[in-house]
């Protein structure tokens, strides 16, 4: 169940807030559809959690990410600026296997690639695997 406080929109400016006006939380809908479908889907624990979809994207990804990047410190925020230049944070199921609940890969994009797996885990599930510290390291 979404709480009642939840909003995309306010996610959305956490992010151009602190990013800049052309940035876009992006959601990969076609890619959780895909992954949890029961014709498609390659993983039974996806199967499973389709019914909780919105609240394992919006409230489990989402809301952290948006609170990430508001506590984002203004020199990751220009470094960021100058790497990603399609200005994207983008979530989807990602159908490969990893030992992880998710990855960040940052390129022209960031994206958070969720394990089909571990659908119903939590951002962050360590301090070492933030979008932040993937950026660090990359930078």
């Amino acid at each position: 169940m979404l709480t009642p406080s939840f909003s995309f929109d306010l996610q959305q400016k956490q992010l151009k807030d602190k990013l800049g006006a052309d940035w876009q939380l992006v959601i990969d809908w076609p890619s959780f559809e895909k992954g949890t479908n029961d014709a498609t889907a390659t993983s039974d624990a996806a199967k499973s959690d389709r019914w909780r979809l919105p609240q394992c994207v919006y409230e489990r990804y989402c809301e952290p990410i948006g609170r990430e990047m508001a506590a984002m410190d203004a020199d990751t925020a220009e470094a960021v600026n100058e790497v990603v230049t399609e200005k994207k944070i983008v979530i989807s199921l990602d159908p490969e296997t990893v030992d992880a609940r998710y990855s960040v890969k940052v390129g022209k994009t960031i994206d958070v690639l969720v394990q089909q797996d571990r659908l119903s885990g939590e951002y962050p599930y360590s301090s070492t695997t933030t979008i932040t510290a993937v950026i660090e390291k990359t930078l």
